[in-house]
Formats: C-alpha cells, structure tokens, sequence
C-alpha cells in the first residue's frame, strides 16, 4: 500500500523578485525610524528572512540571524530553523528542539513535526518518536493536528506497531469528517491510510469500505487522471486482491498504470510496482 500525506500548501508567487526591493525598503525605513537594533527593524529584517525562506534564497540564513541577535523570539529561532533545514540539519534541528520545549500551542507543535520529519530521515528513531507525540500534544488546531496523527501513525506503521497505529486515523478520520466534509481530500488521504493500515493487519474486509470511500473521493475532487487517484486506485487492488476479487483487483490495478505512466513515466517505482501486480 501507498501512504498518502496531507500536503500543506506552499507560498509560490508569480514573480517574487518583484517583491524583494518592498522588504529591503521596509527594513530601512524602520531602521531610520527606531534605530538599526530595534524590535521594528528586528521583525522587517525576519520578514524579509522568511519571504526568502519561501523561495529557497540562501541569503535568507543572514536575515533570520540578524533578526534572532537582535530579538532571540522563538518565532525568529523557527524560522531560522525552516530555513536551515537543507543546508544545516543539526543546527536546524537544535533550534526546532529548544522551540519545542520553551513554546506553547501551534508554535511548538510546527517545531516538534519538523524535528520529527528530520530525525525519521535520518534513521534516528528515538528522538522521530518522541517529536512525533509531542507535535500531537502541542497541537490546537484540528485540521493540523489530523495531519500530525497521519505523521505518527505512518511512523508507528513504519516500526510495526501497527495497532497503536489505528486509533490515531481513526481520531483523524473524525476530525476531518467534521472540520472538512465528508469529501475532502485530507479525508480521502487520511482513508487511505486507514485501509492499508487494517490490510496490513490482515483485516481487508473491514479495509475495503474505507479505500472505497477514498478513491471515490480523489476521483469526485482531483478527477480521474491525478496521481493520489491513482494510489487509489492501486491501494484499493491491494484490498481487492486480498479478498480474492480479482477481476475487480484487475481493472483497478490497469486503472493506476494508467495513470501513474502518464503522470510519473514508466520507470516510477509506482509504475513498475502495478506493473508486476498485473502480472500473472
């Protein structure tokens, strides 16, 4: 099975350049106004540092830093972190842990999934999981702490604890249903999961319902050529299979080579995995 993550959306101007001489001016305006090491020039200077972050600016390092000597605010050491996270992971995470443990509500929890994000990557379990709860304890808002559910239950799937696993998408699963609607696509994803998971542990009658919900989702909201259609799609073959539906497995399984050679080429791992599927 495919796990599905709710993406989050990212800032993308059109022509950011555009917006870089509007930061620096306001910077030295504030400057001008309150001094070169006030708060007021501190937070342009931060601004200025997290647009840049935005659009992967290196020079993005030296206006976050200059912020962060001047105010030393976690929200500042944050964003700092964000920007470090390519370029310099133990120092990304460092800040990302001090901001965990000193702040409160979302502010932690962004640091705590971050940390989490990096310490997965890189094979350090321990530290993966206890971020991984923490951005779940920290977390106020629903919508963000349903996706910090997918994040820990994937991560406990990941280690085998796979029945810790299925109370936390069935919590997100009822978060969703009530904050989103009943076809969003964070639910569709959020299903998704939930049925690998139960097929994982050998329970695909009880998985179908909810891979069916999904792909009829995906398909009503993306349509019937987007790829998370198409993990779908094969996700819902698995449990089709399992159950020993095989034609219908089948036609699912075409269905997704369809999409995934259009959208992803013929050598994706996702392609060539439904390929082999569809073998006899």
């Amino acid at each position: 099975m495919i796990p599905l993550l709710i993406a989050l959306q990212v800032f993308s101007p059109s022509d950011p350049t555009g917006l870089r001489p509007l930061y620096e001016q306001a910077i030295e305006l504030r400057k001008s106004r309150h001094g070169e090491a006030s708060a007021e020039a501190a937070a342009a200077m931060a601004d200025y540092g997290r647009f840049l972050s935005r659009i992967s600016d290196p020079a993005a390092h030296e206006w976050l830093s200059r912020a962060l000597t001047i105010r030393e605010s976690l929200d500042d050491k944050q964003a700092l972190a964000l920007s470090l996270e390519r370029t310099d992971r133990p120092r990304a995470e460092a800040l990302h842990q001090e901001v965990g443990e000193k702040a409160k509500g979302e502010l932690a929890a962004v640091s705590w999934s971050r940390l989490a994000n990096s310490a997965e990557g890189r094979n350090a379990t321990p530290l993966a999981e206890r971020a991984y709860r923490a951005a779940v304890a920290a977390s106020v808002n629903e919508e963000k702490l349903a996706i910090r559910l997918n994040e820990l239950a994937l991560f406990l799937k990941g280690k085998g604890s796979l029945k810790e696993a299925e109370p936390l998408l069935r919590r997100a699963v009822g978060i969703q249903q009530k904050g989103m609607g009943a076809k969003s696509p964070e639910l569709g994803a959020t299903l998704n999961n939930l049925s690998g998971l139960l097929l994982d542990l050998k329970r695909p009658a009880e998985a179908e319902p909810h891979a069916r919900r999904a792909i009829e989702i995906f398909e009503g909201t993306l349509g019937l050529t987007h790829v998370r259609t198409g993990i779908a799609a094969s996700n819902l073959a698995d449990v089709l299979s399992a159950r020993g539906l095989n034609a219908e497995a089948f036609k699912r399984y075409k269905q997704a080579l369809v999409i995934f050679e259009k959208e992803l080429g013929p050598d994706h791992a996702w392609t060539r995995d439904v390929r082999q599927a569809l073998r006899p």
